[in-house]
């Protein structure tokens, strides 16, 4: 009978030790996790992305982007609203990607590429949180292709090759493709200053606060396009914008710029 109760003892603070030693790693692991969050992240991601993520492909035909375009006129929606909407430019996770809403036509206005960077995405006709779990989307009401300011805006991720986080990596003189499956319109990210509005100036890349709509806004007598996106933290945006060079039918597009709009295996959505 004595050599039981010590026995017991003993097996007492054993489970005590286990039960607190669990304790302390579980809090450990937290603090790491919370600490080294940057670094945990991008990684969980990756392997989310690698085991569940499916190239989604979709059908765009000219007849109906062209359709689209013509229904995109001024005063669909309010200007408010559509301000709204730029709000919805922010970082997004590997599952909120994995939870991407499928693509319908009708939202189609075209395609835009930027070879350098691998990079391909539809364009939808507005910013909403919708259209930005799929691809880029317009900023402005009714834009047209080779004139004015052509402005949409894309997810980050902290992942390369998805959505618009290449975006930053852009280099000076790097070239931009727009398409609308009847024409192909061509810009060069460059530095520039319009003689003619010096108020107005555009960079190739830089950073501007969430509210700053300046460069959004068209510049008389000078088309461009713009690519915006947020940064890492979400506390400002990048933007890249392009100088309009030319246009060509897309039928007479080489096959290196055709494949550059189908970069299926990078940015996981298709024009075909």
């Amino acid at each position: 009978m004595g050599t039981q109760a010590p026995q017991k003892r003993k097996n007492g603070w054993s489970r005590q030790f286990w039960g607190w030693l669990g304790i302390l790693l579980l809090i450990g692991g937290g603090l790491t996790a919370i600490v080294y969050r940057d670094q945990i992240a991008p990684q969980v991601d990756a392997g989310i992305l690698r085991t569940f993520d499916k190239p989604q492909k979709y059908q765009a035909e000219p007849k109906t982007i062209h359709q689209n375009t013509q229904k995109d006129r001024p005063g669909a929606i309010s200007d408010h609203k559509w301000r709204q909407q730029q709000g919805a430019v922010r970082s997004i996770s590997a599952l909120d990607y994995l939870r991407r809403p499928k693509l319908s036509a009708h939202l189609i206005l075209g395609s835009v590429a930027v070879p350098s960077l691998q990079m391909s995405l539809p364009i939808l006709k507005g910013a909403t949180s919708r259209n930005l779990q799929i691809g880029a989307g317009t900023l402005k009401q009714g834009e047209r292709m080779g004139t004015g300011n052509y402005a949409m805006a894309a997810h980050n991720m902290d992942q390369p090759g998805y959505m618009f986080s290449n975006l930053p990596r852009i280099k000076e003189g790097a070239k931009i493709y727009l398409t609308d499956l009847d024409q192909v319109y061509v810009y060069r990210a460059q530095t520039h200053r319009d003689r003619q509005a010096p108020w107005h100036s555009y960079y190739y890349h830089r950073q501007v606060r969430p509210s700053n709509v300046q460069t959004i806004q068209d510049i008389p007598r000078t088309p461009i396009v713009t690519l915006v996106t947020c940064n890492a933290t979400g506390s400002a945006r990048e933007v890249v914008q392009g100088k309009y060079l030319h246009h060509y039918a897309y039928a007479t597009a080489s096959a290196n710029i055709r494949r550059s709009f189908d970069v299926s295996t990078v940015t996981r959505t298709t024009i075909v």
